[in-house]
Order: structure tokens, then C-alpha cells, then sequence
């Protein structure tokens, strides 16, 4: 995340998308599957201006440096902002 004053927080998730056979987990039919990672819940943007989200990911097999790309069953990845109550 890019703030209106120019800090960043980076920050390093770990999100399971399947289970131990290698199926997809989340809701939907057939092959398609919404998951959703909550990040951040009740937090506040104080700062008004421009916030930059970024997400880039990482996954990669055992004993290699760089990441799967594209990652095989992935076909769309974004973010929902919402109003903390």
C-alpha cells in the first residue's frame, strides 16, 4: 500500500486455495471458486488523498527462487474496499 504522504507498508500473506487433494476451496460452481482473504479489517484511512494498493504474488515450487507465473487456476485476482462499521 502506497499512502497519501508517500509510505509503504508492505506486507507478506500466506492464503491457502486448496485443500490436501489440490481442489480449489471457496464457493461456486463447477471449476470456477471465489475465495476471500480479509486484510485489514476496521482500519481506517485518516489521510485523505490517493492510497495505491499493489498485489503481486509469490508462490513457487519447492526449492526454486522464482515465482509460478502465471499461476496455473488463477484467472483473476482484485480488491473490495468497505466501509468499517
Amino acid at each position: 500500500m502506497d499512502f497519501p504522504d508517500h509510505t509503504k507498508v508492505i506486507d507478506t500473506l500466506e492464503y491457502e486455495m486448496t485443500n490436501s487433494q489440490g481442489e480449489f476451496l471457496g464457493s461456486g460452481f463447477s471449476d470456477i471458486k471465489e475465495n476471500k482473504l480479509f486484510y485489514k479489517e476496521n482500519v481506517r484511512f485518516k489521510t485523505p488523498g490517493t492510497y495505491l494498493f499493489s498485489i503481486q504474488q509469490a508462490m513457487r515450487e519447492r526449492n526454486k527462487i522464482n515465482p509460478i507465473d502465471p499461476l496455473p487456476g488463477v484467472s483473476d485476482v482484485g480488491i473490495s474496499l468497505e466501509k468499517a462499521k
